[in-house]
């Protein structure tokens, strides 16, 4: 039974993990060389800064918009903006380039979740390892020659397996550079997307009592992406 869950294990690793080997734990073909971006940005402090003050100028502006039109008694929802529109007004103020504040977004975002797979990674890898060390046991006290040899081909699949996640662990030196880089600012962009995650909270309190009322809501009000409503975008948690 232990031999048929751990076989089941290597399965699920060998698919979530299928882009690291080839198949039957044969070495992939070499990667086809792509050509090089005519410029190869890189993530700088300066571009965090950015970040920070685009965002938090724009979030500041929507949660002033939400305060006065709340003050006043008129349709909060028809008069406020959406987060896009907010950061690129409040970019063109601060004099920042529009094209490269939307870069280094993604490129957080997606340095970040290259940092949460390889978190995952980590957590199976460690599940990996300790059962092939619970097939090596069974291993050398198991004398008959058929379970020998199907526990000696589950330990040789896992171990493929360990090694082609251990070389997709690896960052490269850009990679890790930005990752220290975006670590230094984690406090300031995590306090900008508790503030953006409590906007948001706020708007889904006033559709929902809108709704209550029976007021028609403008269609841009509506909810989307999720159930996140037009007024601030879910993005990418950074």
């Amino acid at each position: 039974m232990r031999a048929r869950v751990v076989a089941t294990l290597v399965a699920i690793a060998s698919v979530a993990f299928s882009g690291c080997g080839g198949r039957g734990g044969q070495e992939p073909p070499p990667a086809t060389p792509t050509a090089a971006p005519a410029e190869q940005r890189e993530l700088s402090a300066s571009d965090l800064k950015l970040v920070i003050a685009v965002r938090g100028r724009a979030l500041r502006q929507l949660e002033e918009a939400l305060a006065a039109a709340s003050d006043q008694g008129s349709d909060v929802l028809a008069q406020l903006k959406d987060l896009a529109v907010a950061e690129r007004e409040a970019a063109a103020a601060l004099g920042a380039d529009w094209e490269r504040y939307t870069w280094v977004k993604e490129e957080i975002a997606r340095l970040l979740a290259l940092q949460r797979q390889g978190e995952d990674a980590k957590l199976l890898a460690l599940e990996l390892e300790r059962s092939k060390q619970d097939l090596e046991t069974q291993l050398s006290r198991s004398r008959d020659p058929a379970s020998r040899q199907f526990l000696q081909a589950q330990i040789d699949s896992l171990r493929r397996q360990l090694e082609a996640m251990e070389r997709g662990q690896t960052l490269d030196p850009r990679s890790a550079a930005a990752l220290a880089l975006i670590q230094s600012a984690r406090a300031q962009l995590a306090e900008l997307q508790g503030q953006q995650d409590r906007l948001q909270r706020r708007i889904r309190t006033l559709v929902t009592q809108a709704r209550g009322a029976g007021q028609d809501a403008r269609p841009g009000a509506t909810l989307r992406d999720g159930g996140q409503p037009r007024g601030v975008r879910q993005e990418e948690r950074e």
